[in-house]
């Protein structure tokens, strides 16, 4: 038992049975009302916490920094898109004056340019992926990603992201924002495919394939020449509202007839929409072909400036009639190899498209 100072028994007093059952009830109401401020204080927190969350949410909205939101909605905004593969490969497309060109030299080619715009418009975040799948991508994206970078009318980036390969399915495509973390699986809504083939075209898949794309009105002086025919080689000049259609070489004799204005007139509406085949600048043979001495050459003075086009025939084989043993005709020209000099492209042309500007000096008279 317990002892006082000088060693006696201390007498402990025990509270009455009512004492402590006060004592007890006191300390039951101040458990129970921390137990109903806990809940309280948890709610208040949680409330707290997603107000902070979406107001840093609108913040990203609002600033445009969302690291999924690929899409430029208004691409009229645009004035230069710079595009560069893992290779080295770049391509820089240019607005200016309402067309677009490629590396600052040569037309853009049309669906090409329309196809991309409608890709930087409309992609979409299709979905968050996995964690299992991330390395995967960014291993992807690392190795075959296409750098794409968007700038305004003012030269201020817009955008700026990595474009992947596809999923399994070919329904989607990796793509990460630069200085993001995070990639996702984008795509076009209503539309399916690897939209990485809009970004991915390379050199001469960006241009232009028009030969001649002239308004009529616009034309001032067309010469045509055959070399191996003189007689037939012509130029035609616009004089006023009147047009004159003399020899192209001086010792061909002039034709004194009158001349068709109407014969002119479609004459030069042929060259209105002239598209090439296909581009055949990596040809081993171009040097050599654009040496050789042309089938014809046509130049062009306009109100734009002057275009000078080379067309250098293609003889197809002589082929052999299997039941007759005949030989075919090889002057049956179905193609020509054209050589625009100022763009210095080399081009493949069908005869069935450009047959119509090959027109001797005689035709243009009554």
């Amino acid at each position: 038992m317990p002892l006082d100072k000088g060693g006696q028994i201390r007498t402990i007093r025990v509270p009455s049975r009512g004492k402590v059952l006060a004592l007890s009830k006191t300390t039951d109401q101040r458990m129970k009302k921390k137990q109903l401020l806990l809940p309280i204080l948890f709610l208040i927190s949680a409330v707290f916490a997603a107000l902070v969350f979406l107001q840093n949410r609108e913040g990203e909205a609002s600033s445009g920094q969302n690291d999924w939101d690929f899409a430029v909605a208004n691409p009229e905004q645009i004035g230069r898109i710079f595009l560069a593969d893992r290779e080295g490969n770049t391509t820089l497309l240019e607005q200016k004056a309402g067309k677009w060109w490629v590396n600052q030299d040569y037309p853009a080619s049309p669906n090409a340019m329309d196809n991309l715009l409608d890709a930087i418009e409309r992609i979409r975040l299709k979905y968050r992926p996995p964690a299992a799948a991330v390395p995967g991508m960014i291993s992807s994206l690392s190795t075959e990603g296409i750098k794409v970078e968007i700038y305004d009318t003012g030269g201020k980036k817009i955008k700026a992201y990595y474009i992947g390969g596809a999923t399994p399915d070919e329904r989607g495509t990796y793509a990460i924002m630069e200085n993001a973390d995070n990639p996702y699986v984008a795509h076009i809504p209503a539309w399916e495919g690897n939209l990485r083939f809009r970004f991915n075209l390379l050199g001469d898949d960006w241009k232009d394939k028009t030969v001649f794309g002239l308004r009529q009105e616009d034309i001032n002086r067309v010469a045509v020449t055959y070399p191996r025919q003189r007689n037939k080689s012509f130029v035609l000049e616009r004089q006023g509202n009147s047009f004159a259609v003399t020899p192209a070489y001086e010792l061909v004799p002039e034709n004194r007839g009158a001349v068709n204005r109407g014969a002119v007139e479609r004459y030069l509406r042929n060259y209105n929409s002239l598209v090439a085949e296909s581009f055949a600048n990596q040809y081993p043979d171009r040097d050599s072909i654009v040496n050789l001495i042309p089938f014809c050459t046509v130049a062009i003075a306009t109100q734009q400036g002057n275009q000078t086009v080379h067309f250098f025939p293609i003889f197809p084989r002589p082929g052999i009639d299997l039941k007759t043993g005949q030989v075919g005709n090889p002057q049956d020209v179905e193609r020509y190899y054209a050589y625009m000099e100022e763009r210095k492209d080399f081009m493949l042309v069908q005869q069935r498209v450009f047959r119509n500007i090959f027109q001797a000096y005689e035709g243009f008279f009554d």
